[in-house]
């Protein structure tokens, strides 16, 4: 599973996979099990990140295996790569590439976690830069949750939206309460 996360940036595009078919229609069959196999890689990845987002967030065993870990910095690493805009389709991440910001703000998320230190006092370090990036991602997280949870319809569905927009700040809340302690001490 964290092979699945750190080891390939390019799986956090392949939800973003365009290619211009011609008429061919071999061409075509093969335009659609190469995207399909990078749609599988892609929900792969989503469940992967969201499965290390529950382990983390729920066991402080866990998190303080995996700060104790190079999982830790590899994770950093990927999140680092990934906003350098590196790895995105005309080396651009923009809003219309709403699954890629999917996957990004799962890892936004995994790696706030990482960020708020453990019970134990563990935590991983990162740059200004880096902080104020799974921030912006995070905000730009709930704001589409709560967009979502405005226009459903079922009452069961946006109270599961309204919770996972709930719990995605008190992690922003906490990040940035974290930083604010860390700038006085500065």
């Amino acid at each position: 599973m964290t092979n699945i996360i750190t080891t390939d940036p390019q799986r956090f595009s392949d939800a973003d996979y365009r290619n211009d078919p011609t008429s061919n229609d071999d061409i075509s069959s093969n335009y659609e099990q190469e995207h399909e196999k990078r749609e599988s890689r892609f929900e792969v990845l989503l469940l992967s990140l969201g499965l290390m987002i529950n382990f983390v967030q729920e066991s402080d065993q866990v998190k303080d295996s995996v700060l104790k870990s190079p999982l830790s910095s590899d994770i950093k690493k990927i999140f680092e790569k990934l906003i350098s805009r590196e790895v995105f389709p005309d080396n651009s991440l923009t809003y219309d590439q709403e699954p890629a910001n999917h996957a990004l703000g799962y890892l936004a998320l995994l790696l706030a976690h990482l960020i708020i230190p453990s019970r134990s006092g563990n935590a991983t370090i990162v740059r200004e830069e880096t902080r104020k990036w799974v921030e912006r991602l995070l905000d730009d997280f709930v704001g589409i949750h709560r967009v979502v949870q405005s226009q459903s319809q079922e009452e069961g569905e946006r109270k599961h939206v309204e919770g996972m927009a709930g719990e995605v700040e008190n992690v922003l809340l906490l990040l940035r309460a974290q930083g604010m302690r860390r700038e006085e001490v500065c």
